[in-house]
Order: structure tokens, then sequence, then C-alpha cells
């Protein structure tokens, strides 16, 4: 099922696919949280004005404009992710591939995105690895770009409503083995004093 910006999708499994990154191990993980459908949904109609000012583009173009980079592997990639995709049908699943393409992206990119990959972590039954990633976008000290991030820092709404998810990820994984065995608190910890109100 797709996500309509505002309401939060039904979709139940999503996967990490080696074949989109390598560092990803192939996990399956199931979305069946639904506590936190009201932040969620608070985070979907928060974040939604940056998808106007990002259509997708389509892969010819991203393929004129990116052949020069020292990423072009993994924009060609993106790029074939993101083919036929809009946003008011974004789905969890390709949302989640796009976790590990942060550095492929524009920041009205990043940002539209936000909820969706907040989304991922809030339904997620457990914890697993590529879910690091998005913790580390939001702390400040560890992300090279960390300005991709200034317009919804410098927000007092968007700003709360960040920490709010932090903080109701931290609540949701401090017992869960993964989390654990990965010490991501504190990293999760840093995040949520970086975007204190």
């Amino acid at each position: 099922m797709k996500s309509e910006n505002t309401d939060p999708t039904t979709e139940t499994v999503i996967k990490f696919r080696s074949a989109d990154i390598p560092l990803y191990n192939d996990d399956t993980v199931r979305l069946i949280d639904e506590s936190h459908r009201p932040l969620i949904r608070r985070l979907h109609e928060a974040f939604a004005p940056f998808q106007k000012l990002c259509p997708f583009r389509d892969a010819r173009e991203g393929e004129e404009r990116l052949t020069d980079t020292s990423y072009e592997d993994e924009y060609q990639k993106m790029n074939m992710i993101l083919t036929g995709k809009v946003w008011k049908t974004m789905d969890l699943d390709t949302a989640g591939s796009l976790i590990g393409f942060g550095h492929c992206l524009n920041p009205n990119e990043i940002l539209a995105l936000v909820p969706f990959h907040f989304e991922i972590l809030l339904r997620a039954e457990a914890w697993v690895w590529p879910f690091e990633l998005v913790i580390l976008h939001f702390c400040r000290e560890k992300k090279q770009g960390w300005s991709d991030y200034q317009k919804a820092y410098q927000d007092t709404m968007l700003r709360q409503l960040v920490h709010d998810a932090l903080e109701a990820i931290q609540t949701k994984f401090e017992n869960d083995s993964e989390f654990k065995i990965h010490e991501i608190a504190p990293e999760v910890n840093e995040a949520i004093r970086d975007w204190a109100p």
C-alpha cells in the first residue's frame, strides 16, 4: 500500500536489499506498531511542503546531471529506484531503500523523506542496522551534510516534531536486543540533545 503524504500507510513489510546498497543485509522489517500514528501523521503534514520543492526527476535527467560525480554508480542506482515515483504515492519500501542514499539527494528531497523514515522506525517491530543511518543524520557533530537539515532545525515546529520523534524512538527501542548490542542509545541521546527546542 502507498502513503498519501498526511496519512500513515498500511504497508506491513519492507526489505533493506543488499542489491540496492551492499551494506544492507537483506533485513525484512515488519511494520506492526500502530501506537505512534498521531505523531506520524503530524510529521507527514509538517514536512509535506518540501515535496512541492522537489518533484522527482526521471532517470534520463539524472544520468545527464550526475555522471561526472565521484558517486556515479550510487546516483544511477538511486535514479533507477525513483523512476516513475511521485510523492503522493511514495511507498515505505522505496523510502527505506533511500536511507543509504542521503549523499545522492538534494536538501529538499532529504527533508521530504524525513517523515517516511521516521514512520518506518516508529512502526517497526524491531531494530535493524540501517536505522542507525537515520539517527546519525540528526547528530550535528557526526553528520557531514548537516546543512541539509538547517531548514528543519531553524523552524520551531519542525524542530519540535523531530525532537518528539527521536524521543519516541528512544523509548520504543530501549529494551530491543539489537539496539542494545550495537549501542545506539548514545547516538539517539545525542540527536535528542541537538534537536531540543
